[in-house]
């Protein structure tokens, strides 16, 4: 029986979750609902018996925090990366993929799986991805979809034959009933008689095989550009990096729906397992303990009277809300969002607004977060930044080279080890160390207590000034 094999799509403009996600943030990487970033917990979920390596997709500019995350996890050297030069939707992501693994075992069965997603019942979860796995190796795509009552917020759905419950066991595969909701197209309203609505969460089982030849005979235009992309990638065994050129002539698609809607091919696994979307802050707001007001919160916040609402604070000024209901209200060190529960999508507008005005605040956030601890921006002129580095205790910065003229490490507090080039040093407080550019370097914190790091860095200082370019807080490298 071959092994199964799981897409992780790790891609986006970080638009969902802001102001908490930035483009240069995207949500995948950030730590929302505890013990670790949305993507670690979907690795974490997905490396099971019986499941291959995952092969992960996501943006280049995500490229250092994707190799952070598979070095923490084990699975650095074994995991696959596709790096996208834009984002494209789940659609394109998934069919990149199947290019990949058809390349090695035509008839594997992938699992595409967005990582803004969170399973609180895992064995359940393995138990219905069995329960669809016959399907998927006959040939269909099989949508794993929940309850929609049991998602927050306003969430697209999938309406499938309603043929009674089972007591014992999973539900089995069912066949749609006449189309699939998104914005902009699709079946809306509630499901009819004979009919149950599920979330459509994204996350698909199908053939390698069986999504290109989808493709190839619906949309041969499409299938044509993708094999220029993926004909001229760059690759390095594990890294594969598609073609810019190309990737650009691809439209904007999704997987359900996009290159699967309503006809037999597509079929639906219901999934009772806990599963929830925390994607965006409707869903997250829905995911989060409440008290017994139904609020939920996140770092300094006052709440009086207050009903129903979510406070985020991170690293913003103090949020005092009384006597609102339905509210969200995000506090970061350089913006703030408030609105209405059922405003939610306005994060995501605009974010998009933002960017297109060439706004910082789409770009990056002040305190970035990462496998290792935290970085805070300072200073960032138009030829050096300066950052204070929080590492957390046995965390470490992996080796990399930078392409910047110069890169001064400066210890506020604790002690950390310094690899540069072929010499290690030891540094305390009140202690630097100069790195030249292009030199292989790294950090660690062997100590039982957090180190803060005061980091400089030059660019154009020297030769070969405004050669490089800043892509964002850690260089591109791949994993």
């Amino acid at each position: 029986m071959r092994k199964i094999w799981p897409v992780i799509l790790a891609g986006g403009d970080g638009e969902d979750l802001w102001p908490l996600s930035r483009r240069l943030q995207p949500k995948a990487f950030l730590d929302v609902t505890g013990g670790g970033s949305l993507f670690r917990h979907t690795c974490q979920r997905l490396q099971r018996s019986g499941l291959h390596p995952p092969l992960v997709v996501a943006g280049t500019l995500a490229a250092a925090r994707v190799r952070e995350e598979l070095l923490q996890l084990g699975l650095l050297g074994r995991a696959r990366v596709i790096l996208e030069p834009a984002a494209r939707g789940m659609g394109m992501a998934a069919l990149a993929a199947a290019f990949v693994i058809a390349s090695r075992e035509p008839r594997s069965l992938l699992l595409v799986s967005p990582c803004d997603q969170m399973v609180r019942d895992e064995n359940r979860f393995h138990e219905l991805l069995q329960a669809a796995r016959p399907a998927a190796e006959a040939g269909a795509a099989v949508l794993l979809a929940p309850p929609l009552e049991s998602v927050g917020g306003v969430r697209r759905a999938v309406f499938v034959v309603d043929d009674g419950e089972r007591k014992n066991g999973p539900l089995p595969v069912r066949r749609l009933a006449g189309g699939v909701s998104a914005e902009g197209g699709g079946r809306k309203g509630q499901p009819r008689k004979g009919e149950r609505a599920l979330w459509n969460s994204g996350t698909v089982l199908v053939r390698a095989d069986r999504l290109l030849a989808r493709v190839r005979q619906r949309m041969p235009q499409v299938y044509a550009h993708m094999v220029q992309t993926m004909g001229h990638a760059w690759q390095d065994g594990i890294v594969v990096r598609p073609s810019a050129l190309h990737w650009q002539r691809l439209p904007t698609m999704g997987l359900v729906p996009g290159i699967y809607g309503a006809d037999g091919e597509l079929l639906c696994q219901p999934a009772d397992c806990g599963w929830e979307e925390v994607g965006d802050w409707a869903g997250l707001h829905h995911y989060l303990p409440h008290d017994e007001r139904g609020n939920a919160a996140f770092g300094p916040a006052l709440m009086a009277e207050a009903e129903d609402s979510l406070v985020w604070n991170a690293g913003g000024p103090l949020v005092a809300l009384a006597g609102l209901k339905d509210v969200i209200a995000v506090s970061t060190a350089d913006a703030v969002l408030v609105c209405a529960a059922e405003h939610a999508d306005a994060a995501a507008n605009f974010a998009a607004r933002l960017a297109r005005a060439g706004r910082p605040e789409a770009e990056q956030p002040v305190v970035t977060t990462h496998p290792w601890g935290r970085s805070q921006r300072l200073v960032h002129g138009g030829r050096y930044r300066l950052e204070l580095l929080h590492v957390r205790p046995q965390g470490a910065i992996s080796l990399r080279r930078h392409g910047h003229d110069l890169l001064v490490w400066l210890v506020i507090s604790g002690r950390v080890d310094v690899v540069a080039g072929d010499r290690m040093t030891s540094l305390g407080a009140g202690e630097s160390l100069a790195i030249p550019r292009h030199m292989l370097h790294r950090l660690d914190n062997p100590g039982p207590m957090e180190a803060v790091v005061l980091e400089l860095r030059l660019n154009g200082m020297g030769e070969g000034a405004g050669s490089g370019q800043e892509t964002g807080r850690r260089d591109d490298q791949s994993p």
